[in-house]
């Protein structure tokens, strides 16, 4: 289910999970948090916070760039924080996010989800997004697909496949153990 990565950077006190929006990020971090403790930084509820308004109201004012550029922003200096935490790094981290830019010390996990799961986890949840994010299917599959090799060059460890939530905890526990 796992693989890993040897990068030069260790002693993560930041879990940085990656994947595609509906991959498990947000659920998975809050599944961790109480096994490690860590404060769980989600991208989506902290930016409603920081910009007074959901990130689909945010969008819709002021355009989905305007959006992926807060998060980007607020990406960066949540990273730079001295805590543990666990940082749900947005969908549109594949727009800006590189092996050189990503944050040092940082453990990055990549949830690699098939887009066809993702895309029935997005349409069946309660979770508000972006109108403008809410594309057909198959742009959708094929930006997900298009956004991999960035996932897989930014991730020390990747989980592949059709899992189920609950049980990732375990296994990205068992492979921090061994990192």
């Amino acid at each position: 289910m796992g693989k890993q990565k040897g990068h030069e950077r260790h002693g993560a006190q930041c879990i940085v999970l990656m994947g595609v929006m509906g991959s498990g990020k947000s659920s998975i971090a809050r599944m961790l948090s109480k096994i490690l403790q860590y404060r769980v930084v989600d991208n989506d509820a902290e930016l409603a916070s920081r910009l007074g308004m959901s990130t689909s109201a945010f969008s819709a004012a002021h355009g989905i760039d305007a959006l992926h550029q807060e998060e980007r922003s607020m990406f960066f200096a949540v990273c730079s924080d001295v805590e543990d935490k666990i940082v749900c790094a947005p969908g549109s981290s594949a727009e800006w996010l590189t092996p050189d830019n990503f944050p040092l010390g940082a453990l990055g996990v990549w949830l690699d989800v098939p887009p066809d799961v993702a895309w029935e986890r997005i349409h069946r949840g309660s979770q508000a997004r972006p109108q403008a994010l809410l594309q057909e299917e198959e742009v959708f599959q094929t930006e997900s697909m298009q956004r991999r090799p960035l996932y897989e060059s930014c991730a020390r460890i990747i989980l592949h496949g059709e899992f189920a939530v609950p049980d990732i905890p375990a296994a990205l526990i068992g492979a921090l153990v061994r990192e």
